[in-house]
């Protein structure tokens, strides 16, 4: 089980280290845990690839541009995974379900 986050800070203020963007300090504490748990956020044992910051122009209430989300690529993003990437993708997600209160998610998709 994952220790809850103890900081504070709500902006976007902390390095992504997915992107040249910024995360807010509790998406950062969630990406350091979640890359220890996943044995990386890319080419690791669950994930391929990760991406938080981005720009969602056709998506005015994306959470990415405010550093509050992140998407987990346990294949090729753009692909649907099968077989054992979606085999890691549920496990990815039941990690984050298991450990929302403590990285503070608000949801998974």
């Amino acid at each position: 089980m994952t220790m809850p986050f103890a900081g504070n800070g709500n902006g976007c203020t902390a390095d992504d280290p997915t992107t040249n963007g910024c995360v807010t300090p509790v998406t950062r504490y969630a990406l350091d845990q979640a890359e220890r748990a996943f044995g990386g956020l890319r080419r690791g044992e669950l994930m391929r690839s990760t991406g938080c910051h981005a720009s969602r122009p056709s998506n005015p209430t994306s959470d990415h541009p405010l550093g509050k989300g992140c998407d987990f690529f346990p294949g090729t993003p753009g692909l649907g995974a099968q077989g054992v990437e979606l085999a890691n993708g549920w496990r990815a997600a039941e990690w984050f379900r298991t450990n929302a209160a403590a990285l503070e998610v608000s949801y998974i998709i």
